[in-house]
């Protein structure tokens, strides 16, 4: 028999309004750390302000055999649990304010329903073996206004789940302070973001095994579209007749980037160079946010020329021993090799921008200071990488 599959976009909050969602017993636990969950809170902020949707990727569900009618989540179990959090604490919100009228109505249209024959509470999302009874709990006690449960500390799943809830609830009470007249407003525009342009692609296919067979499709890497691909595709598209340079100066960045052991120097580099010329991005919203700068042919040569002209510089960051070095102090690459001993990563963007505006001399102090806050930031720890970044 053929596939059976139906596509559509939706936001993250529609599909918890309109779909009974379950996670299957062999998936893992919740496992999205502070990091994860402020970098949606602020997609979520960036799309409100930019006025627009703001896509976070595929959800895969397929048909459960279960007696609730309820749909297996093959792919968006993370991103669905974290916005049932932020929507629970939404309601949490409004019931400190007073307004349980809005707490009630929101929290019967995404977290549960009841169930007309047996009046018993079912929730929309149910998570797997291991976590599903302290959500429950954790749901329970913040759309009732209650003491949250105290986490397993055994269960590394449910620190995070309260965290996640905890650090989601926090930034929705700055949006709600007492004596702000707006603050209703407010919160019903972060919930109609959640519920419309939150958007996701939706894959709704017939069986459990078929569903598998998507996800693995969609995450193979012959099949997926990296930034750099959607970049290219872009540049080439506004070039107008200008297409032959940018093709030239396409080719130059790749010939110098291509040939590295590191398969995500390209994506990377992309996002650092950007990062360091113009202003912070995340990997998500890098095409988004190019796209919307890079309108005309002029703008795509420039582009083009920047990128070729510090590719090699790049690079040289992940190769201490590189020719780009040529002429720089021992320090220098003494520095990178110890960056790139320890994988250090996330100063990349720092160290390019420096590279490209300092003098070799003054370039050598620098990359020294980076490389030993750097080291001592892994040893001490205490700061997530996107924190590091910013």
């Amino acid at each position: 028999m053929p596939l059976e599959i139906n596509t559509e976009a939706i936001g993250l909050g529609a599909i918890l309004r309109t779909h009974r969602l379950g996670v299957p017993i062999h998936q893992r636990s919740f496992a999205w750390e502070e990091e994860e969950v402020r970098e949606l809170w602020e997609d979520l902020e960036r799309g409100r302000r930019d006025a627009g949707g703001y896509f976070v990727g595929p959800v895969v569900l397929s048909r459960a055999d279960s007696s609730d009618n309820r749909l297996w989540i093959v792919d968006g179990q993370q991103r669905l649990a974290t916005v049932s959090l932020l929507l629970a604490g939404l309601v949490a919100v409004l019931l400190e304010h007073g307004d349980v009228e809005r707490s009630q109505m929101l929290s019967k249209e995404y977290l549960h329903e009841v169930d007309v024959r047996t009046l018993d509470t079912e929730p929309t999302l149910v998570l797997g073996e291991s976590d599903d009874q302290y959500f429950r709990r954790l749901m329970e006690a913040a759309i009732n206004n209650g003491d949250l449960p105290e986490p397993d500390p055994r269960r590394q799943s449910h620190i995070l789940l309260k965290g996640a809830y905890e650090y989601l609830k926090g930034r929705l009470a700055t949006e709600s302070r007492p004596g702000d007249p707006g603050w209703v407003e407010r919160l019903l525009d972060i919930k109609e973001f959640v519920d419309t342009s939150l958007e996701v692609i939706l894959v709704n296919v017939d069986t459990d095994q078929n569903a598998y067979l998507i996800f693995e499709t969609l995450n193979d890497r012959g099949m997926r579209l990296t930034p750099g691909d959607l970049l290219k595709n872009h540049l080439f598209g506004t070039a107008g007749s200008r297409l032959t340079e940018v093709h030239a100066r396409w080719a130059d960045m790749m010939s110098q980037l291509d040939g590295s052991s590191d398969a995500e120097i390209i994506p990377e580099f992309l996002r650092h160079y950007w990062i360091a010329t113009v202003g912070m991005v995340r990997s998500r919203a890098l095409f988004r946010t190019i796209s919307k700068e890079v309108t005309t042919p002029l703008a795509a040569v420039e582009l083009a020329e920047g990128l070729a002209g510090a590719a090699t510089t790049y690079a040289g960051l992940n190769s201490p021993l590189d020719a780009v070095w040529r002429g720089h102090e021992t320090r220098t690459k003494s520095a990178l090799t110890i960056l790139q001993m320890f994988r250090v990563r996330t100063p990349r963007s720092f160290l390019l921008a420096a590279a490209m505006e300092l003098t070799p001399n003054a370039f050598a102090g620098f990359v020294e200071a980076v490389k030993n806050w750097s080291v001592r930031m892994a040893i001490a720890g205490g700061l997530g990488s996107g924190s590091v970044e910013e």
